[in-house]
């Protein structure tokens, strides 16, 4: 699903509905793929197609302003990420750009305490194999002319290095949530 597509799926008015919140509140959030989406429009900015979707494993490279981030800082200036969108983050208006591939935005912080990333950082073998076998019915792998084979295989050969980056990023991100100010609850 796209963050656009609020049609078929409504629940998504609600999810930018709370992200909008969170990040007026300053709060603690990590969101992926299309919870970075939702986050950057919640925030301000917004996503939109891609000029080609950005499937696979591809490098990512850390921005500028990522050295003194205190989530992606420690994260090597270059690394291989594994990706699936078709949509791209526009930053929003006091977002920090973090990282970036040769196709789009890949991270950015708003606030103190609210990242959005675009990689999946969160993959495993499974998850990946489970996207490729769901893939026969939509052929995003086809129209970006991936062998799923060839794709299974990489990310085999790949996947304890990602999965090391996720677990580091997921351990700081849970770190800094926990060190952030309390924030008043919500008002009715």
């Amino acid at each position: 699903m796209h963050v656009d597509q609020e049609a078929e799926y409504p629940w998504l008015v609600a999810e930018k509905d709370l992200l909008a919140e969170l990040a007026a509140r300053d709060a603690p959030v990590l969101g992926i793929c299309l919870g970075a989406q939702l986050l950057a429009e919640a925030a301000g900015g917004g996503a939109r197609p891609c000029t080609r979707p950005e499937i696979g494993w591809r490098e990512v490279a850390l921005g500028a302003r990522a050295g003194g981030d205190p989530l992606l800082g420690l994260a090597p200036p270059r690394f291989t990420a594994f990706e699936w969108h078709s949509y791209e983050i526009e930053t929003p208006p006091q977002g920090v750009v973090l990282a970036h591939s040769d196709c789009c935005l890949q991270a950015f912080r708003t606030g103190s305490h609210s990242w959005g990333i675009q990689f999946h950082a969160e993959v495993t073998v499974e998850i990946v194999a489970e996207w490729i076998a769901k893939d026969g019915e939509q052929g995003e792998l086809a129209g970006a002319e991936i062998e799923p084979e060839e794709l299974g295989t990489e990310t085999t050969r790949r996947i304890a290095e990602s999965n090391r980056l996720g677990a580091n990023l997921c351990r700081r991100f849970l770190a800094l949530a926990e060190r952030a100010p309390a924030y008043p609850a919500a008002a009715s």
